[in-house]
């Protein structure tokens, strides 16, 4: 089923009550598309189990072009939900506290994903996007920052990451050409993931505290005024600089003010970035979520 472009939703201005969920896909649901829609849990505050999107056993989902924002715990959980694409889409602004955990998307058993070409604005949590127990992930092309005041000793596990047990070590997961901006007092703003086969490379970290890589094998990476650089000291062709790569990251501009150095070339569909730049097209194939 796809929902038409110009169908228009009337969503409460409040919603009562504990464990509301705005939209809610249960087991044997799939095949859905969810396009150019704004999702906001308005009214939903508090330790209450309130999400925006919420799937339990599906498959097969689609979001594109959606802005999730402003709720009290996940704007996205796609739980032992598989086969799914989550591109062009803004994240912003969730809650986390001690007694409920929150994140950006949250999955656990959920396999071949495929997170691309979307912007986490402000999201604190264990960590932003959960791979807890997943197979075959792709997250690339994707924005992570915190805007200027907004500070979180969060992100324990990573921006990326899984949790600790042995059963939850996410495998094959590829983590291409995102940036990762402004991430200050994070107890880890780098990757979580343990080891299993996943690889990191042309990603991109400015002002980021604690960029730590943690299972995964990784390279043409870059730190860009960064206090821990740790991580990347392994790698052959790093980039640990100082300086403000962007053009104007104070008003959200993160695209580059100059090419980085060469990262990895990588085929198709990592080739192009969110603005339908082929990377490489100059002759360097930059780093970070935007071509030059």
């Amino acid at each position: 089923m796809a929902l038409p472009n110009d169908m228009e939703f009337a969503f409460p201005t409040e919603v009562p009550g504990a464990g509301v969920k705005l939209v809610r896909f249960d087991e044997g649901i799939g095949h859905v598309t969810v396009r150019h829609v704004e999702m906001q849990h308005a009214g939903a505050t508090g330790d209450s189990g309130h999400d925006v999107v919420y799937s339990i056993g599906a498959g097969f989902l689609t979001f594109s072009y959606c802005y999730l924002h402003d709720v009290s715990r996940y704007p996205m959980v796609l739980d032992h939900t598989s086969d799914c694409l989550v591109e062009h889409s803004y994240f912003a602004r969730n809650e986390s506290t001690s007694a409920e955990h929150g994140e950006g998307i949250f999955t656990v058993f959920s396999h071949r994903m495929v997170v691309r070409h979307n912007t986490f604005e402000d999201i604190e949590g264990t960590v932003c996007i959960l791979v807890s127990g997943g197979d075959d992930w792709q997250i690339y092309g994707n924005l992570f920052f915190w805007t200027p005041g907004f500070s979180r000793s969060t992100f324990g596990n990573g921006v990326i990451g899984t949790w600790s047990q042995v059963e939850y070590y996410s495998r094959n997961v590829r983590v291409y050409n995102n940036t990762f901006a402004n991430i200050t007092g994070a107890l880890n703003g780098g990757l979580g993931l343990k080891d299993g086969g996943n690889v990191a490379y042309n990603n991109l970290w400015y002002n980021v505290d604690r960029p730590r890589l943690y299972g995964v094998t990784h390279d043409y990476n870059a730190a860009f005024a960064s206090a821990e650089t740790s991580s990347f000291t392994t790698e052959a062709h790093m980039q640990v600089t100082s300086g403000d790569p962007f053009r104007n990251s104070g008003s959200r501009d993160f695209t580059l003010r100059a090419p980085t150095t060469q990262g990895m070339t990588l085929p198709s569909p990592y080739n192009t970035d969110v603005l339908g730049r082929t990377r490489g097209g100059d002759g360097v194939w930059d780093r970070g979520a935007f071509e030059f």
